[in-house]
């Protein structure tokens, strides 16, 4: 499930909604991010992409992959490039408020936003690599364009969580706060860059061109890494 509410003075607020399950997407809810993005994208003048519970996004709904054959891999991937496109291309900001576990597809989109704010015992990671795959949704140039080389081998190629305090020291993320003042920080952010909104939209145009050029160039190489040997035995356990 996913939800779209007015937060505050034209600002709104997208919410990842499947707690029992740490807000990982299924097909339905990644269909409706796509929906409720564009529409926020169009209607408010900044956004704030959050999830409820004690969770973020521990990204797709690993027994939902286990059943999808190779064309329905390839919508899946190609419908979350859409939802962040969205984001990238939109000229308001988006906020993305990181209540909790961030992994997989959910680190992606919270990358995909201008801005990254976790609470202290946020933790993130890219696990693709235990599964036998990669992020799909350009999630490794972005995390090279936030960490540099170095770190961002390490966290691709070990898996391992990081947490938000190491986050916030190798520049993964802009900040922390406590859970009772992260939509309050999100709010404050989002009030200052529309203050500015042309500047702001000019800026972030010329940014997302360092990124978005190479971020999809992979994508045939995700699809065939989901569908190995390797990658279906793993994800036999979910089925």
């Amino acid at each position: 499930m996913v939800e779209l509410k007015a937060f505050r003075d034209n600002i709104g607020l997208v919410v990842l909604s499947r707690p029992h399950r740490k807000n990982a997407l299924d097909r339905p809810d990644l269909d409706l991010l796509y929906s409720y993005i564009l529409e926020a994208s169009r209607t408010f003048d900044a956004v704030i992409l959050t999830g409820s519970g004690d969770s973020f996004c521990s990204g797709a709904d690993l027994h939902s992959l286990a059943i999808m054959d190779r064309t329905e891999l390839e919508k899946w991937i190609n419908d979350g490039i859409k939802i962040i496109e969205v984001m990238e291309e939109a000229s308001i900001p988006f906020i993305a408020a990181v209540n909790g576990v961030a992994l997989g597809g959910g680190l992606e989109l919270a990358l995909a936003c201008d801005y990254v704010y976790a609470v202290k015992d946020a933790k993130m990671g890219f696990p693709e690599i235990k599964l036998g795959w990669i992020p799909g949704w350009g999630g490794i140039t972005r995390l090279l364009a936030r960490t540099g080389l170095g770190k961002a081998r390490e966290i691709l190629t070990m898996g391992d969580y990081i947490s938000a305090s190491e986050a916030f020291e190798i520049g993964l993320i802009d900040g922390m706060a406590e859970d009772s003042d992260l939509l309050e920080v999100s709010y404050e952010v989002a009030q200052r860059v529309i203050r500015h909104k042309h500047a702001f939209a000019s800026i972030k145009s010329i940014i997302n061109e360092f990124t978005k050029h190479h971020s999809y160039r992979y994508t045939k190489i995700s699809i065939d890494l989901m569908m190995s040997d390797l990658a279906r035995l793993s994800l036999g356990r979910y089925k």
